[in-house]
């Protein structure tokens, strides 16, 4: 990390403030905190005003274009950007403050999840799964960042617990964006590169035990396949598991397509109602976000002051 970068792209420091070309040497790096296919993350500190943690994310670029990611990254950087700004910031969503590159690599200045993300934090509870009153906690704030999403046009594609990242106030950032899908832009083509899994003749994006049936079948993406992926991480904060798991993708892919899953004797009634009107095969047929609101796997939920509730305690 001792490289100095060269040539800026852009900075955003959250909306505010006077717009300030940004490179490595303005932040001191504390440590490595993750890693992708083509990126490695950091925590770190900015060294001026307002001394804030950060975290960042070095994308090398050789590795972008071996894996033919160009697009991908070029769509999370748009729709963070976005959804950094003063009119569309969001609670339970990361913040951009600010890109820029060198010659090698592009660096994405992030909001600092302190305790990671909520599959970390899942692990380390005694049953390696959440309570009730947590799960019911966890997935409001996923949805209320979700509703906001699509209230943009945009469908994330990719909700899992490894994308809901929790910052130092115990709240959830949905994190990720490189698959999003941009309902506002009419070509498919859009940015479509990081289609990597396939079934039949479907290319599509997402991980393969939160994908919908729809998705699987090729068909229009809407807003319903996020709710069908919050279903799936409903059931496994409540049973450490995953609803849909088999030996492969293409066994655990026709799970999917027929619905097929058990619940444990102990699963909550509650939660079972609402798991079964998310993990429905017609997209239509499944609960739309503001009757899931409503449902009452979420009673005592205050949707108005949802980030001045109480979040569950973290153990360090």
């Amino acid at each position: 990390m001792g490289e100095k970068s060269t040539s800026n792209d852009s900075s955003a420091p959250n909306g505010t403030g006077p717009m300030r070309m940004r490179c490595l040497s303005d932040y001191e790096i504390k440590k490595e905190i993750g890693e992708g296919s083509f990126s490695i993350v950091y925590a770190a500190v900015e060294k001026s005003e307002p001394h804030r943690d950060v975290a960042i994310k070095m994308c090398f670029k050789k590795q972008i274009l071996k894996e033919k990611r160009v697009a991908s990254v070029h769509r999370e950087k748009c729709v963070l950007a976005r959804l950094s700004s003063p009119e569309f910031i969001h609670p339970f969503i990361v913040s951009l403050y600010a890109t820029f590159q060198d010659r090698d690599h592009l660096y994405f200045v992030l909001s600092y999840a302190k305790h990671g993300d909520l599959l970390h934090i899942m692990f380390k509870r005694p049953e390696k799964r959440f309570s009730v009153g947590d799960s019911r906690f966890y997935a409001a704030e996923i949805l209320s960042g979700l509703q906001h999403l699509h209230s943009l046009s945009y469908i994330h594609r990719d909700i899992k617990p490894e994308n809901c990242l929790v910052a130092a106030s115990g709240h959830v950032m949905i994190s990720d964006f490189g698959s999003v899908k941009d309902l506002s832009v009419k070509e498919e083509r859009q940015f479509d590169e990081k289609a990597g899994l396939r079934i039949r003749r479907c290319s599509f994006v997402g991980t393969a035990q939160y994908v919908s049936p729809e998705v699987l079948e090729g068909a229009e993406v809407t807003p319903a396949c996020d709710l069908w992926a919050l279903g799936v991480v409903i059931y496994q904060f409540l049973t450490g598991k995953h609803a849909f798991h088999d030996e492969s993708e293409y066994l655990i892919y026709r799970r999917i397509q027929k619905v097929l899953f058990t619940y444990p004797s102990d699963f909550p009634d509650s939660a079972r109602d609402c798991v079964d009107h998310l993990l429905v095969i017609k997209p239509e047929d499944r609960l739309e976000a503001d009757a899931l609101r409503n449902h009452e796997f979420f009673s005592g939920i205050d949707w108005d002051n949802l980030k001045d509730m109480k979040p569950p305690p973290i153990p360090e």
